[in-house]
């Protein structure tokens, strides 16, 4: 083959594999144009002063569009005076450092057609206050939130199945976390010197917790592990071994035999796990008696009257809650440890509580039913069309149809109070009840010494 023929067909291939891509500068972005599949990369900012920056969707050049598909690596990497930018939904991929040391950056929407987060893509960004990651992210890359240190909201949706080292070290305003319920591995420094981190939550599918995965997490109060059998953890998977740790009943044996848990001192096993959704509501109906009065964030209601003028529920907060009892759940949404007691009470409830999956028809031994819902006039309960299907563990509201009237939607009305003992008499208002300082009805006239309250009034028996 003569030399000439080689270099002819080295300027072919050569063309062939790089004369596919244009570049073309707009608003002070510099897009990489691929003329053979007609998309866009956003390549890289021109600019270091700029404050807020929009991001084209589609790009018309040489009487072509091309889709703006994705963000490359190192793209806006540096800004520091960039506070906001928007990101098109038509971006399915952002590269690796993208926004690295973005310092003044604040806030970001990531767009829902993004399937991974790569590494370092916001490291550094130590003014992001908040994040929320969609539900088609499967991967967080390494280091993809490191030292972002006013982030104080993350909403890691059950998508994620993969989190890479170190990716919310030093991230020091979070104070809470719910891990995705498809993660099996916690890496190596995932959580390092989250110093604010109250509360942490592994779910059942974690095998493993890697080294120093919560070291440096100084304000850690507790940990609630779903698994009934101990993931693997390292000698220094947590700074301190005082915190308490909530596993499921019945498996504090587990853990207190298994390696490196056993150096903790308190392993409880008599609490229920519960996570209050996003909306800070729900409905509850345990297997067991539970004890509301040290919860905080969190309060429980029982349907306790209706008012056929206003069409509103009333509910009244409990805190001794007997097994079986209908509940409405009103809170910060999180993951929540419940004890398990033994109760003495006994409610007049409007709301019924299912132990089983249960079939519900919209009107049944002349009650009306409904299920508590996010419709057209806000959070409230709303009618069942024809049958709806009530989950294990749920409730659903009775009104009697004579009193219903066949409304379509209730609404609810929490007690006007002062202390919650107040809200008990105030809606209530019996005259022949007592109520401990807790806020349980005392059946009888109480005999025990002690403070009670009766008809709004303070009542010591000596």
């Amino acid at each position: 083959m003569t030399i000439s023929r080689i270099c002819l067909i080295f300027t072919f291939v050569f063309h062939a594999l790089f004369a596919e891509a244009e570049y073309v500068d707009i608003n002070g972005i510099r897009y990489e144009l691929d003329v053979v599949n007609k998309v866009a990369e956003v390549s890289k900012g021109l600019k270091t002063e700029w404050e807020y920056v929009n991001l084209l969707e589609t790009i018309d050049y040489n009487n072509e569009v091309y889709q703006v598909s994705t963000i490359g690596k190192d793209a806006f990497a540096e800004c520091s005076y960039m506070m906001g930018i928007t990101i098109p939904n038509g971006i399915i991929s952002i590269g690796e450092n993208a926004f690295a040391h973005c310092s003044s950056l604040t806030d970001i929407s990531i767009p829902s057609g993004l399937s991974s987060i790569s590494d370092k893509t916001f490291y550094g960004c130590t003014n992001l206050l908040k994040i929320i990651i969609p539900e088609n992210v499967s991967v967080i890359g390494k280091f993809a939130f490191a030292d972002c240190y006013q982030l104080q909201s993350i909403t890691i949706p059950n998508s994620v199945t993969a989190i890479g080292e170190g990716a919310f070290r030093n991230c020091c305003g979070i104070k809470s976390v719910t891990i995705p319920e498809r993660l099996s591995v916690i890496e190596k420094q995932t959580f390092f010197g989250c110093s604010n981190l109250t509360v942490v939550t592994i779910p059942i599918s974690v095998e493993l917790i890697g080294q120093e995965a919560f070291a440096d997490c100084s304000s850690l109060e507790q940990i609630m592990v779903k698994s009934p059998t101990p993931p693997a953890i390292s000698s220094d998977s947590f700074l301190y071994y005082s915190i308490p740790v909530f596993v499921p009943k019945g498996c504090s044996l587990a853990y207190l035999s298994a390696d490196n848990w056993n150096k903790f001192t308190t392993i409880i096993d008599n609490s229920m796990f519960l996570e209050l959704p996003d909306m800070g509501i729900m409905t509850l109906c345990a297997t067991e008696d539970l004890d509301f009065s040290g919860i905080s964030g969190l309060e429980a209601y029982i349907g306790s009257g209706f008012n056929k003028l206003t069409g509103k529920l009333l509910v009244t907060r409990v805190y001794d809650v007997p097994a079986g009892t209908g509940l409405l759940l009103k809170g910060t949404p999180g993951t929540y440890s419940i004890p398990y007691a033994t109760s003495y009470s006994v409610y007049a409830n409007l709301l019924e509580g299912v132990t089983t999956t249960t079939t519900i028809a919209q009107t049944s031994d002349n009650y009306t039913n409904y299920i508590l819902a996010d419709g057209t006039h806000g959070l409230g309960f709303y009618i069942i069309s024809d049958l709806g299907e009530i989950a294990a563990g749920k409730a659903y509201l009775k009104i009697p149809s004579s009193l219903a009237a066949r409304r379509l939607n209730i609404s609810l009305e929490y007690p006007d109070h002062v202390s919650d003992v107040d809200g008990i008499i105030h809606e209530y208002n019996y005259c022949d009840f007592y109520f401990d300082l807790q806020g349980r009805r005392i059946i009888k006239k109480p005999m025990k010494a002690g403070i009670y309250i009766n008809n709004a009034k303070k009542i010591i028996i000596k």
